[in-house]
């Protein structure tokens, strides 16, 4: 799966340093990528959302799976549920193991696929 940057304002470090990332990828039309690096250019933060669901990563806390409150939106009428995500943790260790595989399949451009690298290799 191949992804390309998004340029937005959110990508301006903020008070600490921190800068977010946003990537689209090239085939899925809700399927996104964002990296927050630190002062020092080192991950401090991955989120991945596809399917409605939801890969995180903190150096704190490793890796963590979770649904978005659509994933379960009824697809059967016009329209689309609209306004803002929020992440339900999930404790579903199957479901993990295949968003793990599945994030292993990610290209980023080359100036960020090492932070990516880094964390599933």
């Amino acid at each position: 799966m191949q992804f390309y940057l998004i340029r937005s304002k959110a990508s301006v470090a903020d008070s600490k340093g921190v800068q977010k990332f946003s990537f689209a990828c090239e085939t899925g039309e809700e399927t996104f990528l964002f990296l927050w690096l630190g002062s020092e250019k080192e991950l401090v933060h991955l989120q991945w959302v596809f399917d409605e669901q939801v890969l995180s990563w903190k150096p704190t806390q490793g890796f963590e799976f979770g649904l978005t409150n659509r994933h379960m939106a009824v697809t059967s009428q016009l329209g689309r549920q609209k306004g803002s995500r929020t992440l339900n943790a999930s404790g579903d260790s199957e479901a993990m193991q295949r968003a793990m595989q599945q994030l292993r399949k990610v290209q980023l451009p080359p100036d960020f696929q090492q932070h990516l690298a880094r964390l599933i290799d």
